[in-house]
């Protein structure tokens, strides 16, 4: 199977990838414009990035089991098998959420740490357990036409951070 958000209807499809088709829609309730998406396999949860929220949904069933809060801009997840922890860069606001999977039903913020304005891709190390977000400053572009736009990265300030765990 293959997951996969579909933002302009705020619903998460399963692919079956040996026929090449969607054999489920699941509409993710208050979880709206869906981006990053990520899996604890063992225990079969999706981990979705949605506004101002990450919604974790059975990946077996598309039930919704949990939303918790995170920061503006929330964009990229990642889950970390070995600590039981699942992420979620927040670039609007510049913080990165930290959420424990403390049993498949259960979810619990642990912390909505600072990162930097833009920081909103994100990697995870699965051997260190260290989470990797890139960022450079930003001006307002004044001839900006869409909302895409509206910035321009500031040449030579990129910059990756590294939150350890």
């Amino acid at each position: 199977m293959v997951y996969d958000n579909i933002e302009s209807t705020s619903e998460i499809v399963a692919i079956d990838a040996r026929k090449a088709q969607i054999v489920a829609r699941w509409p993710l309730g208050t979880c709206m414009s869906p981006s990053g998406l990520s899996m604890d396999r063992v225990n079969r949860r999706l981990f979705t990035a949605c506004e101002r929220q990450l919604g974790v949904v059975d990946a077996d069933n598309g039930n919704i089991i949990a939303t918790v809060p995170t920061g503006a801009g929330t964009d990229a997840t990642r889950f970390d098998s070995r600590t039981q922890l699942a992420f979620a860069s927040n670039g609007r606001d510049g913080t990165l959420t930290v959420v424990r999977e403390e049993s498949p039903s259960v979810f619990t913020l642990v912390q909505n740490t600072k990162t930097e304005s833009g920081a909103r891709t994100m990697a995870l190390d699965p051997g260190t357990g260290d989470v990797f977000l890139v960022t450079a400053q930003r001006r307002i572009n004044p001839a900006a036409t869409t909302p895409r736009e509206r910035y321009q990265v500031v040449p030579g300030t990129f910059a990756v951070l590294v939150m350890e765990p």
